[in-house]
């Protein structure tokens, strides 16, 4: 073969692999390693302005390494955050890093530990529904207990001692100690022998969730202000056994 025949030929060859490459077209973006659990409702991802996979990013880069568990997109004090767990091989518990869905800043980063993700029979985790039951069973002098979470802006309840007022959405009762952080309170009547008293609710963190209201059967020599103390007392026992919102409304916690 002649030097010309040959740099045809390789020309060819090369005018050949191009056409192959350019046939598959441009490449793919990475797919997304393994699957996570993802709650994001449509309303609150209409006003993000950072995406998934721009605050996926910026979640990795603070804990690098690590792979996604699950996500929440949620409002949280006002903020709409990309809140994610992540969990680092060879370490124990769950890291949580909240993203600003807005500007893209890092809001929160928190280490948890699996001895807080856990309930035995005495303490821990509790779902709502059984840290109601729980909660009514430790306090002979509670009558009812309802359990109402924020998620996606709204606010309804997800367990009480009547099943009847389950998904029920919140009223001004729930709302008006969620946004002021002052306990509502309605005293005794002769149709309703009970001190009605609902408050805002936290996770052991001490970050807002919804709100629980309490039926309070008043004792011998109570006044309004230790019916009211009782039950901030059970109000701090609640938010004790409460890690996350997340672990509050999770079915299968132990």
């Amino acid at each position: 073969m002649t030097r010309t025949n040959r740099i045809l030929a390789l020309a060819g060859v090369l005018a050949g692999l191009a056409g192959a490459a350019g046939a598959q077209g441009p490449p793919r973006p990475a797919a997304r390693s393994t699957p996570y659990k993802r709650e994001v409702p449509r309303r609150l991802l209409a006003q993000t302005r950072i995406s998934e996979d721009s605050a996926r990013a910026v979640a990795m880069a603070r804990i690098p390494g690590a792979e996604v568990q699950a996500l929440e997109l949620e409002n949280e004090h006002g903020h709409l955050i990309w809140s994610w767990e992540l969990r680092l091989e060879g370490k124990t518990g769950i890291e949580e890093v909240n993203v600003d869905a807005l500007d893209g800043s890092i809001v929160g980063v928190e280490h948890e530990e699996p001895s807080a993700r856990r309930r035995d029979t005495t303490r821990g985790v509790a779902s709502a529904q059984q840290l109601v039951n729980r909660t009514v069973a430790a306090h002979p002098e509670l009558a009812a207990v309802e359990v109402a979470v924020l998620t996606g802006g709204a606010c309804r309840t997800v367990a009480a001692t009547d099943p009847k007022d389950i998904g029920e959405r919140c009223d001004k009762d729930e709302w008006g100690p969620i946004r002021t952080g002052t306990p509502d309170v309605e005293a005794p009547s002769a149709a309703d022998p009970v001190y009605d008293i609902t408050q805002a609710l936290h996770d052991s963190a001490g970050r807002l969730i919804g709100a629980v209201g309490m039926d309070l059967k008043p004792m011998a020599g109570q006044d309004r202000a230790a019916v009211v103390a009782r039950a901030r007392a059970i109000l701090r026992e609640m938010e004790a056994a409460i890690p996350t919102k997340a672990r509050l409304l999770s079915p299968d916690a132990r």
